[in-house]
C-alpha cells in the first residue's frame, strides 16, 4: 500500500471523497506547486497555509491586509524546497514520494473565539485505543491521554501527566467512529481531528509514525502496553 497517498495532504482529499466522507474535508481556496503562482485576490482575509509533504510546515494568516505578501511567497519556496524526511532524521520515508504542493484552506475556529483543540486518535487495526488530546489555551501546548470512552490514562506525551478537566466532546462517538473507519485497513494509524462548534468534524491529516517513532511515555510501561496492542503481519 502506498502510504505516501494518505499522508500527502493534497491527495488525502481525494481518497476520503472515494469514502464517502468529504463531508470532513476542510474548504479549500488554492493549491499551488509554485510560490510564483500565489494568487492573493482570490484568498480570503483569513486562511491556513500549509505544504503537503511534511508536518510543521503550516502558518495561520489572520488578517491578510496586514500580511507580507513577499513573506509568504518567501516562505512557501522554502517549504516547496524542504526535504522533509531529510529534515527529521529519515525516519518518515514516506514523505519523499510526494511532490510538494502549498494548500491554503479555510482558517479553523469557533464562534466564540475558543481555540481549537487537537484531538489525535491513535488506532490499531481500526480500533481506537487513546486519544491524545493537544490543547494550546494556556499558550503553551499541554497533552492529555483519554480511552475511547473519555476516562483520562495516567500517562502523557509531550508533557508531564497533568490530571485534566477537559469537557467531552459532544461528537466523540461520532469521531471514534470516523477515526475507526478511516483506519480499519492499517495495522497502525493517527488520526486527527478537529471539532468546530461542538458540531462539525473536520480531519486534520493522517499519520503513520508519529514523531519519526521516537516519541516516549513518560511512563514507559506504557510504551510497552500499547506497544503489544501491535500485530504486525510480517512479526
Amino acid at each position: 500500500m502506498e502510504l505516501a497517498l494518505y499522508v500527502d495532504k493534497f491527495k488525502v482529499r481525494a481518497i476520503l471523497e472515494n469514502n464517502n466522507c468529504q463531508a470532513y474535508l476542510n474548504d479549500l481556496f488554492l493549491v499551488i506547486e509554485d510560490s510564483l503562482q500565489i494568487d492573493f485576490n482570490i484568498l480570503p482575509e483569513y486562511f491556513i497555509v500549509k505544504a503537503n509533504h511534511g508536518s510543521g510546515m503550516i502558518k495561520i494568516v489572520k488578517d491578510k491586509s496586514k500580511t507580507n505578501s513577499a513573506e509568504i511567497k518567501e516562505l512557501t519556496h522554502k517549504w516547496l524546497n524542504t526535504r522533509y524526511n531529510e529534515s527529521v532524521g529519515g525516519t518518515e520515508f514516506h514523505y519523499d514520494a510526494i511532490k510538494p504542493k502549498i494548500i491554503f484552506e479555510k482558517k479553523m475556529k469557533n464562534k466564540d473565539g475558543s481555540p481549537l483543540l487537537d484531538y489525535i486518535f491513535n488506532c490499531f487495526h481500526g480500533r481506537v485505543e487513546f486519544i491524545d488530546i493537544i490543547d494550546s489555551s494556556k499558550g503553551i501546548p499541554l497533552t492529555y491521554i483519554f480511552d475511547k470512552n473519555w476516562n483520562q490514562l495516567p500517562f502523557a506525551l509531550l508533557n508531564k501527566y497533568i490530571k485534566g478537566c477537559l469537557q467531552k466532546p459532544a461528537q466523540l462517538k461520532e469521531m471514534v467512529r470516523i477515526a475507526e473507519k478511516l483506519s480499519a485497513e492499517f495495522d497502525y494509524l493517527r488520526i486527527d481531528l478537529y471539532l468546530i462548534n461542538d458540531v462539525k468534524i473536520l480531519l486534520g491529516e493522517y499519520t503513520f509514525f508519529p514523531g519519526g517513532g521516537m516519541v516516549k511515555f513518560n511512563l514507559a510501561e506504557y510504551d510497552k502496553i500499547y506497544g503489544k496492542k501491535l500485530k504486525l503481519n510480517n512479526a
